[in-house]
């Protein structure tokens, strides 16, 4: 399972890395949005996670991608330090899955991208 992380702090990939290949996944670095569309095309997403510190049209250019490319639609998990509720609540608007909070636990994003790639059970 591949796993998209968009992140210009090359700190992120070197953590995340040996975690994520631990738990069966595959991550896939890219630095910009760029990069972005060749990613899609080169590999099966299956969530994305993306430094919400980047500059916001990058933020809602990868949102849309995620949502429309080729009719798939890609789960967001966003890394933040940011706690303003307006701006929160605009990128879910925008289509965030969820929210991981900088300082954050490697093994909290494992647990969090296995909930986003779960259908929940309806009782």
């Amino acid at each position: 399972m591949h796993i998209l992380l968009l992140d210009n702090e090359e700190i992120m990939h070197t953590t995340l890395e040996f975690k994520l290949q631990k738990a069966g996944m595959q991550p896939v670095y890219i630095n910009t949005t760029d990069e972005l569309k060749t990613a899609l095309e080169d590999h099966s997403i299956a969530v994305a996670i993306l430094d919400l510190d980047i500059d916001t049209k990058d933020i809602s250019y990868v949102l849309e991608m995620c949502k429309f490319y080729k009719g798939q639609h890609i789960p967001v998990l966003g890394i933040t330090t940011l706690s303003d509720e307006e701006t929160i609540l605009d990128w879910l608007h925008q289509g965030i899955h969820d929210f991981i909070a900088k300082p954050y636990k490697t093994s909290e994003i494992i647990i969090r991208i296995k909930k986003a790639i779960t259908p929940m059970e309806v009782k």
